[in-house]
């Protein structure tokens, strides 16, 4: 049933209290009880503890009697989302006497009456901001039993986002100060790189292919080297190699991994011809040598920067947590369409691990192999310990790959638009994303060529950060304590606070003019 279809009515409980019946199905059904609706607070009180969990969803709020116990805690809350399938709910909440102050708190926020993909836009952004101790979800057992379609959808929504919210949280302990080192160093490097967004349009509805390193690019890379006149190329950094083995040169490159291997998939390959976007976090060492356009991202300290020049830098950032994902973005920024992307496999596809020729794979090759133990063999092994035997639609994988490949399928459906195709298909089926074969693609959208040399003219034209701006702006927002504060205890939680001087004294640095 859709939400804007849900007739309800109230009426007065036997303890005198109000109470909610709901049509469904053709007949009216309790939300409840009829006799002493205020008993359900006992039901959950212990479910509540703000001191283990900071965020709260409810999935199931009828008129929240359930959420009584609430009222002792709501404020050690940072977030509580709760959600529920009849529109404006919060209006009968408000005249409830007993949970009258879930309304009257800024803690709290309801997500009523939404279909499942709205409302799971609304919540995955909430998660966004969501603090870092962890997230309880609790469900109100009348409203899901009624509902049971609606909630059940709802609820794979909550853990897709849980999930990514972990992996964050877990980056976040893992590379917190590794990011906010690199994004202070590429500062530096502010006047030597050009303002992402300046790539906008400039591939002028051009079709593109956007590689990402999977092993399914395998069956692709001659098509590639065979078609490239007529098409662009939008290269992750891991598929560079492969990409200059077979003579390809990518019309832009895109790396946004923190760690200083990605120096590695580079290291060795004549970059000229080619537009390389970083990430604003992106190792210093590629962002040093290779210059090239700057892209902003989700990291507080990215966002200060970018409240210092406010349109200035730009961002490709997709919210999915992988560079493929923001190699497409860029492919769309910048225009091209139909978008084909080649390589996304989100899984060990024919039981590799990478593309060959990838930086992974000659590694495995020069470091590893031997008589007794093949490249071959080395990575069936390492899928079969990594994946932990983890497979969909019949292909292995790993946790970490299924929940990059729900942000990358919630980024697709976030877009509302076609004209991107899954060539070849060898990974996971992409939801919202046509497969379609790599001869198909270039039949029906490459037929002609596109202006490489006016593209690359039209690069060279764009000019460089305005860096003092930005920098003198950057430095009068964290001369503000309360905001220095808040921006290291997002960054790096405790960490930050702790070592606040030595923090501090690297951020001033970082705003100050260069010589």
């Amino acid at each position: 049933m859709e939400p804007e279809k849900i007739t309800y009515r109230l009426f007065e409980s036997r303890e005198g209290t109000r109470s909610m019946l709901v049509n469904s199905k053709g007949r009216e059904v309790p939300v409840h009880s009829r006799i002493s609706p205020s008993r359900e607070a006992e039901s959950m009180r212990d479910r509540f503890n703000p001191d283990i969990h900071d965020v709260l969803i409810v999935l199931g709020t009828g008129l929240g009697y359930h959420l009584m116990p609430l009222k002792e805690t709501l404020e050690r809350y940072s977030r509580v989302v709760l959600v529920d399938i009849i529109s404006g709910i919060e209006r009968e909440v408000a005249e409830t006497p007993e949970t009258s102050f879930l309304t009257e708190s800024g803690i709290v926020m309801f997500v009523a009456g939404r279909d499942v993909e709205s409302a799971g836009r609304i919540i995955q952004d909430e998660f966004e901001n969501a603090g870092a101790r962890g997230i309880t979800v609790v469900e109100h057992p009348a409203s899901v039993r009624i509902f049971p379609e609606y909630y059940s959808a709802i609820r794979e929504t909550v853990k897709r986002a849980i999930n990514r919210f972990a992996g964050n949280l877990a980056t976040r302990k893992a590379l917190g100060t590794r990011y906010f080192r690199n994004i202070l160093r590429n500062m530096s490097q502010l006047g030597s790189l050009r303002p992402v967004l300046s790539l906008a349009g400039l591939m002028g509805g051009c079709p593109s292919l956007v590689i990402a390193s999977g092993p399914s690019l395998d069956e692709s890379i001659e098509h590639i080297a065979a078609a490239r006149s007529g098409v662009y190329l939008i290269s992750v950094d891991s598929a560079l190699p492969v990409l200059s083995s077979r003579g390809i040169v990518p019309d832009a490159l895109v790396a946004i991994d923190p760690q200083p291997y990605i120096y590695e998939h580079m290291q060795g390959y004549d970059m000229t011809g080619t537009v390389l976007v970083c990430s604003i976090s992106a190792a210093p060492a590629v962002v040093e040598k290779y210059g090239g356009f700057l892209s902003l991202n989700s990291h507080p300290l990215s966002q200060v920067i970018d409240s210092a020049g406010p349109g200035a830098i730009g961002s490709i950032d997709s919210s999915t947590g992988t560079v493929a994902g923001d190699a497409l973005n860029a492919a769309l920024m910048m225009g091209s369409g139909p978008v084909g992307i080649v390589g996304f496999d989100f899984s060990f596809s024919s039981l590799s691990i990478y593309a060959r020729g990838t930086a992974y794979q000659k590694r495995y090759s020069l470091m590893f192999q031997d008589r007794l133990s093949t490249v071959e063999q080395r990575n069936v092994d390492y899928i079969r310990k990594s994946s932990r035997g983890i497979t969909r639609s019949g292909r292995s994988t790993r946790q970490s790959f299924i929940q990059y490949l729900e942000s990358f399928e919630d980024f697709i459906a976030g877009m509302n638009r076609g004209g991107v195709y899954n060539i070849n298909g060898g990974g996971i089926p992409l939801s919202g994303v046509e497969p379609l074969s790599m001869d198909s693609f270039l039949e029906k959208f490459c037929t002609g060529s596109v202006d490489r040399r006016g593209f690359r003219d039209r690069v060279e034209m764009v000019d460089r950060i305005d860096a003092a701006c930005v920098r003198d702006s950057f430095r009068e927002i964290v001369s503000d304590r309360s905001v220095l504060d808040e921006l290291l205890s997002a960054s790096m939680g405790e960490t930050g606070l702790k070592k606040r001087g030595k923090y501090e004294h690297m951020v001033m640095d970082a705003a100050m003019p260069e010589g």
